[in-house]
């Protein structure tokens, strides 16, 4: 393979990779370290840090509780916060199928932790993510969104914080 072959396979490659992250415009989204999301459908507004130094993402809850439907396990949680929208206390109770469990290793827990998918709306898309279920009470934010997500959702800039708000339309609204 000559030079100039090898260059534009290359070429190709890094636009397949990069497609997702730039839009039809041919820039980049930028996003912030710190943005506002909605638990969809329930449109409960939370804080999240993007941690790009996370694989996976985290959701802060209360009274897990673990139990079984049928052959499957499922958990049964709180999610108690401040709304980020006009700061009334928000508890909502949720029931999901645990899809894994957290490695024993990860930092923020002792022990394996259950992994539940749940959707989350940033920008104008909801997204399908998998949420370690911990206790995050004494973090600042009460949701940590890890690689998988931040991939999908743009570039983390540092520098700033809130750059996008979530504008979520559900279906037949």
């Amino acid at each position: 393979m000559t030079n100039s072959a090898g260059e534009l396979i290359a070429a190709l490659f890094a636009s397949i990779v990069f497609q997702s992250a730039f839009p039809a415009g041919g820039h980049p989204k930028v996003i912030g370290w710190a943005e506002e999301g909605l638990i969809w459908p329930e449109r409960i507004a939370v804080r999240a840090k993007l941690d790009t130094d996370s694989s996976t993402s985290s959701i802060d809850v209360k009274q897990l509780a673990l139990f079984k439907k049928g052959d499957v396990q499922w958990a049964r949680f709180n999610i108690a916060l401040k709304d980020n929208n006009d700061g009334l206390p928000i508890n909502q109770s949720f029931e999901r199928e645990i899809v894994g469990h957290s490695p024993e290793n990860q930092t923020s827990t002792t022990g394996k932790r259950p992994i539940v998918e749940m959707d989350v709306c940033f920008g104008q898309s909801v997204y399908k993510e998998n949420f370690t279920l911990d206790d995050r009470s004494k973090m600042l934010y009460p949701m940590i969104i890890g690689q998988h997500l931040i991939a999908k959702l743009g570039f983390v800039d540092a520098s700033k914080t809130f750059t996008v708000e979530p504008h979520c339309v559900a279906i037949g609204q």
